[in-house]
């Protein structure tokens, strides 16, 4: 995998949007109550389906690190993070026009995919910093601030603008991520 130099990593605005990618490509699975909450009282999953759904993106998430230590060396970073960003978003986007447990699965899996792409690439690209120790700490800062005002927020978000909403709103902090890339 070519990577950037060292001093253009290291770069404020760099690691910015690097912490960015990073939180969001752990999104999902950071509110991970409050979305199982959501697939449960929104779209009628029972619990156990809804435990199915959520361990479906994380098998993603899985398979896309594996795939990545084995292999990913191969495949530019920018690249690797623009599909799978885009992925990401997409399957977010087709979570809303599916309905069933097994279709809506199989679209988290990939999901998951996508999301595992970016968070193993951020901390590939976090660890070649000259300061990995600190800038991981941004990153856990990052994951830990979202994760919280995320789990206050999702149950607002469900009430107000239903999991499509929610699902919706993951498909445009990707979108949004294509930016920064």
């Amino acid at each position: 995998m070519s990577v950037a130099t060292g001093s253009e990593l290291d770069r404020p605005a760099t690691i910015a949007a690097t912490v960015y990618l990073s939180v969001l490509g752990a999104s999902v699975f950071i509110v991970q109550p409050g979305f199982v909450q959501g697939l449960v009282q929104a779209l009628g999953f029972s619990e156990r389906e809804a435990g199915y759904v959520a361990s479906a993106e994380v098998w993603g998430i899985a398979a896309t690190t594996v795939w990545l230590a084995l292999g990913g060396h191969r495949h530019s970073w920018r690249r690797i993070l623009g599909l799978r960003t885009l992925l990401f978003s997409l399957s977010n986007i087709a979570s809303t026009l599916v309905s069933g447990f097994l279709p809506f699965s199989m679209i988290r899996f990939v999901a998951g995919i996508g999301a595992g792409g970016m968070v193993s690439v951020t901390f590939l690209l976090m660890g070649l910093t000259r300061l990995p120790d600190r800038n991981f700490g941004f990153v856990i800062m990052g994951v830990l601030g979202y994760g919280a005002l995320g789990l206050w927020a999702i149950p607002l978000a469900l009430a107000s603008i239903g999991m499509n909403g929610v699902l919706l709103f993951f498909a445009l902090l990707a979108l949004a991520l294509l930016l920064v890339l």
